[in-house]
């Protein structure tokens, strides 16, 4: 669990010092204040491990596409887009060790080894005085170092110090989101040790009728339907959007083997009749 978060030089966030957390904290402040940055500022530190990371934080913010330009994909991570200036996300976790990740641009970067490519193409060691290799560092204390490497033919991720493994198991919920592919498969792990009355009571908030939810194959696929009693069974995307978002992050809680969950905007889609309910279920 964070007990203190720090970050400097990340996106809206200049610098922010010892921002205190626990179990479940509650982020607020007026629009453009950063709260969405700090968030994924901690989703980038807990998912540092993970060569894909940077492109889902652009997922997350409604961006299907980004050019592989370091203007468009790496720039706006940096405060002002100033990127002689590193980014330092600093954690002091329940142990009381404080733990950086400090994130370089490098526009002159230099592989110490060949590093694959395409089709059995390499970069080959010594070539970046001449190639101009651009490259995003990633450095965790003393046992990580990774370099997300641009080159002609795309992106390249080497790991020179450290393994790939031992990310923390994080879930990040955008405002948008209302229903995961991963839904499903939660249900069914909640249905095997016959636990899904732990989330009902939430969802019964929006749908006072709901008696269960119900696997039922669509095609391929497993598809979750609400049973409202004498009323047929519907799709649960039939549903409002509060129903929906409420029960991804009902399967997550109940059934995840999250470690972190950050929810941005957790009050989308909830009438504030509700607020204190849907309160009460979280802390459950």
């Amino acid at each position: 669990m964070f007990k203190t978060v720090s970050v400097k030089n990340f996106k809206a966030l200049n610098t922010i010092e010892n921002v205190p957390f626990s179990k479940v904290t509650l982020i607020g402040g007026r629009n453009e204040a950063g709260k969405t940055t700090l968030l994924e500022a901690l989703f980038l530190y807990c998912k540092r491990k993970n060569q894909n990371t940077i492109m889902e934080l652009t997922g997350l913010r409604g961006f299907a596409y980004i050019p592989l330009d370091v203007e468009y994909m790496w720039a706006p991570l940096f405060s002002n887009s100033d990127m002689t200036k590193d980014i330092v996300i600093s954690v002091a976790e329940e142990d009381g060790i404080s733990r950086e990740l400090l994130i370089k641009y490098n526009d002159q970067f230099n592989p110490k080894i060949p590093i694959p490519v395409t089709n059995g193409e390499y970069i080959s060691p010594g070539k970046a005085s001449a190639q101009g290799y651009k490259a995003l560092s990633f450095k965790h204390d003393a046992d990580y170092l990774a370099h997300s490497i641009l080159h002609s033919n795309g992106l390249s991720h080497w790991i020179e110090q450290g393994g790939a493994e031992n990310n923390h198991p994080v879930c990040y919920i955008g405002p948008s989101m209302l229903l995961t592919d991963d839904n499903p498969e939660l249900l069914s792990k909640l249905d095997k040790n016959d636990e899904q009355d732990k989330i009902l009571s939430l969802l019964r908030i929006f749908e006072p009728d709901l008696k269960r939810l119900q696997l039922l194959k669509q095609g391929k696929r497993d598809v979750i339907y609400a049973d409202l009693g004498n009323r047929q069974k519907i799709p649960v995307n039939m549903l409002g959007s509060g129903f929906c978002r409420s029960m991804t992050l009902a399967l997550i809680l109940a059934a995840g083997n999250n470690e972190k969950i950050f929810i941005d905007e957790i009050e989308n889609g909830i009438h504030h009749l509700h607020i204190k309910k849907y309160w009460d279920f979280i802390f459950e």
